[in-house]
């Protein structure tokens, strides 16, 4: 027994040399692992500080220069312009009508496809004819009393949605697109508030008479093409109606014909408006005004000029400041309108576009994001022209709110356009 006590602990004593034998090695190993990482390490910053190749040289020893400007330092703003631009206000969903002071709008309405079963009507069968029209929330001008009237005349010329209000005076093919046949009338105070009730005025019954009659001869000497809504010239404002494309389906303008059919049994048929186009305007801008005017409708540009930006420029800001002349300016009931787009044409389909937000308190529009216009414009002729438009499709189609812009000319110089760029430059590349 003491024996194999003995060979245990000779094994023992053999296994524990064994092990401090491996663990001098393993570190013996490491020690030299870790000196040759220092001295890698040492080598990788020697060779830091040696000179750059010649290709890179150039690049490391450049600067760039930050440059702060704006068009009251340059003349970076060549031009400013208010430019009317015809707009198809075609089935917008509204209509106006109406007279402020040098503001005008009239209306062209036809009514959907009416039934051949019905052409046997006579006007002696016709009880009544009786348009209904739903008013909306917006007008511009005297929105205390606001007296609306107009009369209603026959259209009896071919009309779609390229037609503007210059053609419909000309006689093109010898036959206008008004006549002098008086087939209906309206006036009245609208009172504007949450609920607004229905107006309704009687159309003339032999003209539906003659619609029904016609429909189905389009080869015919007189088709149907609709009414005229032509204001009164004592309105006092202009009136927005729901009509074709309304956001409410029951709420567009509509038509209700009350007769006797041949059974001699009292009957009604009802159609609504098909198809509509306003036609708006108002005088032409004062020289130097810049305006925006939905609807006639009057938009606002800029010719920049970019030529004293070096080439090769970097354009890290970009912004427009235009301050909003509210005494010139004729806004309707429903508040100016708080967003613009600014934008520059890449070709016939593209555009570069910026959001410009309104500061109510100050007045001050700020079309802030500019960049890409600008950079743009830079590396493509330097010179180019920036067009301010509507956001909103409402203010688009709907309104005739005159929004007028301080001009390049203002008194208050503070006040006057401002186009300001902060871009960087390396000297040794842009030119200057």
């Amino acid at each position: 027994m003491g024996r194999q006590s003995r060979r245990v602990r000779q094994d023992l004593s053999f296994i524990d040399r064994g092990l401090k034998s491996i663990t001098l090695n393993m570190i013996i190993r490491q020690y030299k692992f870790g000196i040759l990482i220092a001295i890698a390490f040492t080598l990788l910053l020697y060779s830091c500080n040696e000179k750059p190749t010649d290709i890179s040289y150039n690049m490391l020893s450049d600067t760039l220069d930050i440059v702060h400007t704006n068009s009251f330092e340059r003349e970076l703003i060549k031009k400013s312009e208010s430019v009317y631009t015809h707009q198809r206000i075609f089935n917008a969903g509204a209509i106006l009508i109406g007279n402020y002071e040098e503001f005008n709008s009239f209306n062209f309405m036809r009514f959907e496809t009416m039934p051949d079963s019905l052409s046997y009507l006579t006007p002696d069968d016709i009880d009544s004819v009786v348009v209904t029209m739903y008013p909306g929330r917006y007008a511009l001008g005297d929105t205390l009393s606001n007296y609306i009237g107009f009369d209603v005349y026959q259209v009896d010329h071919y009309w779609t949605n390229i037609t503007t209000l210059d053609t419909i005076y000309e006689d093109p093919t010898g036959k206008p697109y008004l006549t002098d046949r008086l087939v209906g009338s309206w006036e009245g105070l609208i009172t504007l508030k949450d609920t607004l009730a229905p107006i309704s005025f009687n159309l003339d019954k032999s003209l539906f008479s003659e619609w029904l009659q016609l429909q189905p001869d389009t080869n015919a000497a007189v088709v149907n093409w609709g009414i005229a809504f032509m204001p009164k010239e004592n309105c006092t404002s202009i009136q927005q109606f729901r009509a074709y494309q309304s956001t409410e389906i029951a709420t567009e303008t509509t038509l209700k014909a009350f007769f006797t059919n041949k059974d001699g049994e009292k009957d009604t048929v009802s159609f609504i408006a098909a198809i509509n186009k306003s036609f708006p305007s108002a005088p032409e801008p004062e020289e130097g005004q810049l305006i925006m005017q939905a609807g006639v409708r009057y938009n606002t540009n800029f010719d920049i000029d970019l030529t004293s930006i070096p080439d090769l420029s970097g354009i890290h800001l970009a912004r427009l400041e235009l301050w909003l002349d509210s005494e010139s300016s004729t806004i309707g009931n429903m508040g100016v309108d708080s967003l613009f787009h600014i934008s520059v044409d890449l070709d016939d389909e593209t555009t570069l576009s910026s959001v410009g937000a309104l500061d109510r308190a100050s007045g001050l529009y700020t079309f802030y994001d500019m960049v890409l216009p600008i950079e743009w414009t830079l590396r493509n002729g330097k010179e180019q022209t920036l067009s301010v438009s509507f956001v909103s499709y409402n203010e688009l189609a709907r309104q005739m709110d005159r929004i007028v812009f301080f001009g390049m000319n203002a008194a208050d110089t503070s006040k006057r356009p401002k186009l300001e760029l902060v871009y960087s430059t390396r000297p040794t590349v842009c030119n200057k």
